[in-house]
């Protein structure tokens, strides 16, 4: 098997999209998109670190839940690698995408959930 990225010619776009979105809500949400520092990354490629946050069933201090929320938190969820209790040597994009989609989805089933 080999595989190889393909760009999709639109993600440029659509990351602009969002980012002023988000800069429209920057009041609402306390905080601003720093749009200078803004890169896209080759599909796949990441450089991320992680374990800042480690996921637990019974989080205190900076651990979360598994659904990666903080003590105390129910509706705010770290779905990147900082919730990954210790970082492979290899390339974690995939892991941390499929791992986002898990919190996601358990996250919008369980009972009372919703934005």
């Amino acid at each position: 098997m080999e595989l190889e990225p393909e760009l999709n010619p639109v993600a440029r776009a659509e990351v602009r999209r969002i980012v002023f979105k988000l800069l429209k809500q920057c009041r609402r949400l306390g905080a601003i998109p720093l749009i200078p520092m803004l890169e896209l990354g080759e599909p796949g490629r990441s450089f991320h670190s992680g374990g800042s946050f480690p996921m637990v069933r019974e989080p205190r201090g900076f651990q979360t839940d598994l659904l990666g929320r903080p003590p105390g938190w129910r509706r705010v969820h770290a779905v990147d690698s900082t919730v990954f209790p210790s970082i492979p040597a290899t390339t974690i994009t995939l892991s941390v995408m499929a791992n986002a989609h898990r919190i996601a989805s358990e996250a919008a089933t369980e009972e009372g959930a919703g934005c």
